[in-house]
């Protein structure tokens, strides 16, 4: 059976588990080039349960921004064990209850400004809508509704974070495009204020 968002909380249970939890405060934690970017170790990621396929930026449209789409709130002020806990919720509602090969997205961004990589920039996504490989996929922790409106406003660092990955995905080679979800297919996602947002960077110079 395939859930919803609707059928998970994701602040149920949004509490360190034996996985990663690193209390990052102000500092760049990250070990790799850009240190807002988390490896999938580094924020405690599951396995995949298939070998990914791979899918180059350079064959990519560009980027697509996403929400939950269920109950999703953030704290105020950065907690690392709130955080990756509700990225790992994430991984765990499409691995479990959805059986699919690992979280659908290749990013995840949180209201701190910080990067989760899921898929990255080179695995195939997990989506039904026509089209879905062609994009590179941003998930932004924040609950939505069906009319569009979201349970918490994108903040500057969240905001600041997607743009990041349009930079970086166009440095690798990726389109100029920068589309929400609803360009794509009918959807409430990823609400009016992210929509807004994609519509600002969409092939425009960063």
């Amino acid at each position: 059976m395939t859930l919803s968002a609707h059928d998970t909380n994701f602040n149920q249970k949004a509490i360190p588990d034996d996985r990663r939890n690193v209390q990052r405060g102000d500092r760049p934690v990250g070990k790799g080039k850009h240190p807002y970017i988390l490896d999938r170790e580094e924020w405690g990621a599951k396995e995949w349960t298939r070998t990914p396929t791979e899918l180059k930026p350079e064959n990519r449209k560009g980027v697509t921004f996403h929400w939950i789409g269920g109950p999703c709130t953030q704290p105020e002020s950065h907690d690392s064990g709130v955080c990756d806990q509700m990225v790992r919720n994430v991984q765990s509602w499409h691995q479990d209850g959805n059986d699919w090969s690992d979280i659908a997205y290749s990013f995840v961004i949180c209201r701190h400004r910080f990067i989760y990589r899921a898929r990255g920039w080179v695995n195939d996504q997990f989506a039904n809508w026509p089209g879905a490989q062609d994009w590179i996929t941003v998930l932004f922790l924040i609950g939505g509704n069906e009319d569009g409106t979201s349970d918490q406003s994108p903040t500057e660092e969240m905001k600041n974070a997607a743009k990041k990955i349009v930079e970086l995905a166009r440095k690798k080679g990726a389109g100029k495009a920068v589309v929400p979800h609803n360009f794509l297919t009918p959807k409430a996602c990823p609400g009016n204020e992210i929509e807004q947002y994609a519509a600002s960077l969409n092939n425009r110079s960063l």
